[in-house]
């Protein structure tokens, strides 16, 4: 039975190739235990570790960020509160824009009237 932490993706979803390397290393780990019996290590970090092939230290630090913030982030990633300001006043910039081109076409439409 499943963890209920434990999410899976729907069906159709594209794995990255890192995230396909992984799932061959869980694989391959699992093919092993298979062919030379269950073997159980003591600590379930350095189990997880060898099964995807991420250090010990990467384990312990996903792990401690799921349980701080009970969501996963990749690292880097700090586009958040900037790229919503950025795409709001590029919302902005394109509706002005289009304003002004509205407001323009009105202008010269008028004087080819007048002439």
């Amino acid at each position: 039975m499943m963890a209920e932490s434990t999410k899976s993706f729907k069906k159709g979803c594209v794995l990255s190739s890192q995230a396909r390397e992984i799932v061959l290393n869980v694989y391959k780990f699992m093919q092993g235990e298979l062919k030379d019996g269950v073997k159980l290590l003591n600590k379930v970090q350095a189990r997880v570790a060898e099964a995807t092939g991420v250090s010990v230290r990467s384990i312990q630090r996903i792990s401690s960020q799921n349980a701080a913030k009970g969501k996963l982030a990749t690292p880097n990633k700090k586009l958040g509160e900037d790229r919503n300001q950025y795409l709001r006043w590029r919302g902005l910039f394109v509706c002005l824009f289009i304003f002004i081109i509205s407001r323009v076409g009105k202008i010269l439409n008028k004087k080819k009237h007048c002439v």
